[in-house]
């Protein structure tokens, strides 16, 4: 993922355009930590449907069966605890 500044963005947007077609993800960094990602809309469209479908993806070390979508979350905190 790269970093860049809002200025950097109006300034050289078709680049930075280009680069996130080619697979580059890019975070648009903005005061206050208000931050963005752009991302291709086929990435975009990829990450809706695994929302909606809740199948917990990518592996992340043991916590793939802890990921959880927000409107389904049951467990107690304390189920957590040992993961933090």
């Amino acid at each position: 993922m790269r970093a860049i500044k809002t200025a950097d963005l109006t300034q050289d947007f078709k680049r930075v355009a280009d680069q996130v077609v080619q697979g580059e993800t890019v975070l648009i960094s903005r005061p206050r930590n208000e931050n963005l990602v752009i991302i291709t809309e086929s990435d975009y469209n990829e990450l809706v449907a695994v929302s909606k479908s809740k199948i917990r993806t990518p592996k992340l070390g043991g916590w793939e069966d802890k990921i959880f979508i927000a409107d389904d979350f049951n467990e107690p905190m304390d189920e957590f605890k040992e993961y933090m």
